[in-house]
């Protein structure tokens, strides 16, 4: 399951991303669909740098077992069997709800299917994440001293940051006061163009479940963002 877009700098650094999820939401084609995802560029021959990005996995702790009905881990080597057909990659993101259930040994297991890409991936908590597991698991991979789950790279003349949106208990969003001006002073001076990865859309997309969980603050973060260079 696959979708591209490309965002370009105005020079020859580009972005090219491709998008999936392995459990029930779906995409414009559906995370069990294994059809080609298309002739790529030779190797050497694309000034693009490709970035391909997860979300909602909605893993179980044990393998075989199944959320709503779907055998997510069946679903989530599917994606990853798929994959070298869009080598070469520069970095894999996982934005959140990487479980169902927040066990540790679910977020193990993942770290260990993810073997294969282990100097190049970002992780993200979503809203059935837990933060503390996360970080056992993948601690390395988030900045250190912070009280929210965030990444920062430089990939392809790009600035990319990992946004936490997860607000516990509840299903909704939200960035918080803080983590907005952590972004803020980051983002200043303005430089090489900037991608943002969170879980949470922050803005209306159509869909009334995902709408109705918006982050709470997104008028905050637009204000920040607006005239500026993130794509």
């Amino acid at each position: 399951s696959a979708s591209r877009c490309r965002a370009d700098s105005g020079s020859r650094s580009a972005i090219d991303t491709a998008g999936a999820g392995s459990g029930n939401a779906g995409g414009p084609r559906a995370a069990h669909d294994t059809r080609p995802l298309g002739p790529l560029p030779p190797p050497g021959d694309d000034p693009r740098v490709r970035i391909v990005q997860l979300s909602d996995l909605h893993l179980t702790a044990a393998v075989g077992a199944t959320t709503r009905g779907c055998d997510v881990w069946r679903n989530l080597d599917r994606v990853l069997a798929a994959l070298p057909q869009l080598e070469p990659i520069g970095l894999l993101v996982l934005t959140g709800d990487l479980v169902c259930q927040r066990r540790i040994a679910a977020y193990r297991q993942l770290r260990l299917r993810l073997a294969a890409f282990a100097n190049r991936l970002a992780v993200l908590p979503g809203n059935h994440d837990s933060r503390r597991l996360l970080r056992a698991a993948f601690g390395d991979l988030l900045l250190p001293g912070r009280r929210t789950a965030n990444f920062e790279r430089t990939i392809g003349g790009f600035r990319l940051f990992g946004l936490d949106s997860v607000r516990r208990p509840f299903v909704h969003g939200r960035f918080g006061a803080e983590q907005l001006a952590w972004l803020g002073a980051r983002l200043q001076p303005a430089g090489a163009p900037v991608l943002l990865f969170l879980h949470h859309p922050p803005l209306r997309i159509g869909c009334w479940w995902l709408d109705k969980d918006l982050p709470r603050d997104r008028r905050h973060l637009g204000e920040m963002l607006r005239g500026g260079n993130v794509r």
